[in-house]
């Protein structure tokens, strides 16, 4: 009788045991996955990485020294490439071509390096930009091309689209600082496209 009590107890424990474990890890499996559901999701749009741009130009000209040619707006091509190495950061290369800049005979040409400052709020990142680099630009109707230092500011806007696809808006002021190119300053708007690796 005894020996028999103890089978039947035995037996007991043994469906009971497995049993209370696969209850306990199931418990488990629900914590973490309540814990994993409530960690936030990584915002993609401020991931390091790089990143390429095209942007249709309007040049406001400021040019100074036309030597008595009516001077005017005009149009060009920019385009950049560089890395966004997190939220609040980026560094760039950006280049303009500028078509019949002033209205003075020739095109100009500008690239320079800049530095991004961004301060992101969801799919909008609004930013502020310097930097510094080399333009060649017609000052006068002469037709010699004057070339040197120049500075570079602005601030802009980048509206993810998606993760990947970006579109940009910018204005920009262009300032020359040798001695041939210091009239030859400019405001710059721009609109485009990029794309984020």
């Amino acid at each position: 009788m005894f020996a028999r009590t103890l089978l039947t107890i035995a037996a007991l424990l043994a469906l009971l045991v497995p049993q209370a474990r696969a209850d306990e890890h199931e418990g488990e499996d629900t914590q973490a996955d309540a814990m994993a559901s409530a960690e936030p999701e990584e915002d993609e749009t401020v991931r390091p990485g790089a990143f390429l741009g095209v942007s249709g130009v309007y040049v406001l000209e400021n040019v100074s020294n036309t030597n008595g040619a009516q001077k005017s707006n005009s149009g060009g091509i920019s385009a950049r490439v560089g890395w966004r190495w997190g939220p609040y950061f980026a560094t760039e290369v950006q280049t303009e071509w500028l078509d019949d800049f002033a209205d003075l005979g020739d095109d100009g040409f500008l690239i320079t390096g800049n530095g991004k400052g961004y301060y992101p709020i969801d799919m909008f990142h609004p930013y502020i930009l310097a930097g510094a680099g080399f333009i060649q630009v017609p000052v006068d109707k002469s037709g010699d091309l004057k070339e040197g230092f120049t500075f570079r500011v602005g601030m802009g806007m980048e509206l993810y689209a998606t993760d990947n696809f970006v579109v940009t808006f910018d204005g920009q002021y262009v300032a020359p600082t040798s001695s041939d190119t210091d009239d030859a300053d400019f405001g710059v708007l721009m609109a485009g496209l990029m794309y984020r690796f």
